[in-house]
């Protein structure tokens, strides 16, 4: 049963998702990534870490319209899922050697890379790591590129949000999740309040927020990720200058985390940043005609870079 299980979801991602869908076999099970239109190859990372790569369907499908966009299910996220499901297969080495292991298979020397969120974090480190396999590194609202408060000065930023009853039905509902008694719809709920204080155009979020709910979150593979970055001290700072190749971010002015863009300007003064007006931590919901029109104008710059 389960044999026939993982087929038919199989079926329903290739045709409701993606133009196709493939898969890596490595020691650990199958990697799995999606592929739309074909031309300039833009490898395409969702966030969390531990979010569907489903939540940047839509922008796979507008690199589509004049690029090869591949977008990654990421170890632990989606359907690639390693056996064994722990910190010796779900880390930060791990998910670096996958983005080698992508490449390698499709037998590209190199791509742009486009990250959102925590992918602008994975991304980054790759970039840092094997510079000469990135021809342009693209991010959107990036996750932090080392461990330090960020995670707390985003969460103080979402709760300000928030009104005061708000703020106590997430803690009472933290609280649930803890005790393991947390019902669907309050974890909807508390999703619904989590992604309101993120987004900009607040008369949109109910249209808006199915379109960011498909990015459903592997908690494990979160957990496991955060608790590596942790462990290894992960901070990119002095490892800029290993990348030479475009460098782009774009960002909000209203992402609750828009601290972490500025502080990566500081660090790397030749990032070319981009604002986006009325804008969350989600461009491609919130000002989709805006992020999209930048989006493209950046990824021909890296097409005809050297």
């Amino acid at each position: 049963m389960k044999y026939i299980l993982l087929i038919t979801t199989m079926f329903v991602l290739t045709n409701a998702c993606s133009q196709t869908l493939d898969s890596i076999k490595y020691a650990y099970g199958y990697l799995y990534y999606h592929e739309y239109g074909k031309g300039e190859p833009v490898i395409l990372l969702s966030g969390g870490p531990g979010v569907s790569c489903n939540q940047e369907q839509e922008v796979a499908i507008e690199l589509s319209k004049n690029c090869r966009a591949i977008l990654l299910e990421q170890r632990g996220t989606g359907i690639s899922i390693p056996q064994p499901f722990d910190s010796t297969t779900i880390n930060l080495k791990a998910a670096l050697s996958d983005l080698n292991l992508l490449l390698d298979h499709l037998h590209l020397k190199e791509a742009i890379i486009y990250g959102h969120s925590w992918g602008g974090t994975l991304a980054m480190a790759f970039a840092t790591n094997f510079p000469k396999r990135v021809k342009a590194l693209i991010l959107t609202a990036t996750g932090p590129f080392k461990v330090d408060n960020s995670g707390r000065t985003l969460i103080l930023n979402m709760n300000a949000r928030l009104s005061k009853s708000e703020r106590l039905f997430m803690d009472s509902i933290d609280m649930k999740e803890r005790n393991g008694t947390i019902t669907e719809a309050e974890f909807t709920q508390r999703r619904k309040l989590g992604f309101r204080a993120r987004f900009s155009n607040v008369d949109s979020l109910e249209s808006v927020y199915p379109r960011y709910a498909v990015g459903i979150m592997n908690k494990k593979m979160a957990a496991l990720m955060w608790q590596d970055l942790w462990n290894i001290h992960f901070d990119l700072t002095n490892k800029f200058g290993a990348y030479h190749n475009p460098f782009f971010a774009i960002a909000g002015r209203q992402d609750p985390g828009e601290s972490v863009t500025y502080e990566l300007k500081i660090a790397v003064p030749r990032v070319e940043l981009f604002w986006i007006q009325n804008c969350g931590h989600f461009p491609m919901f919130d000002e989709p005609e805006e992020f999209y029109k930048i989006l493209n104008e950046l990824v021909e710059k890296g097409k005809n870079y050297r």
